[in-house]
């Protein structure tokens, strides 16, 4: 988010799409005895993954996203990474104001628009980690959709 904030000038929080850097730098640091070399990028980014499905999990009912899975099902898809500008993820939502009011509440008592599209990229890959969205990666972007 850092970085984000330098290019772009504004306030950003960490999104999932930051994660990638973790993965990557984690690596030089912790060293992990495996069967075959070269394993260690899979075994962090799964772990990685596991805490982000328990943690959406933990702070989510199982049916709480099933009106956005819903405009997923009409064909709604939506691109996310750390490219994607603010504006770009503030107009996918624009006009959903019941997952405005879910996002808002999943990132309180912070409001601003940076927190909002952070917890919506948590959604999207708590969704995705829970196989309810497919999710098509390419270079440091996703793209969510069923």
């Amino acid at each position: 988010s850092f970085r984000r904030s330098l290019a772009t000038h504004s306030v950003s929080s960490p999104r999932i799409s930051d994660l990638s850097y973790l993965i990557a730098s984690t690596i030089g640091k912790v060293e992990l005895e495996t069967v075959e070399e070269g394993l260690e990028t899979k075994i962090i980014g799964d772990i990685v993954d596991r805490a982000i499905s328990n943690v959406f999990a933990k702070y989510t009912e199982p049916d709480e996203f099933d009106f956005l899975l819903g405009k997923f099902e009409d064909g709604l898809t939506i691109q996310s990474g750390s490219s994607i500008s603010d504006d770009e993820y503030l107009e996918t939502i624009k006009d959903s104001e019941t997952l405005k009011e879910k996002l808002i509440s999943m990132c309180n008592p912070m409001t601003g628009s940076s927190a909002i599209i952070s917890a919506l990229e948590f959604t999207l890959e708590g969704l995705y980690l829970g196989s309810k969205l497919s999710k098509n990666s390419h270079n440091s972007t996703a793209k969510y959709s069923i």
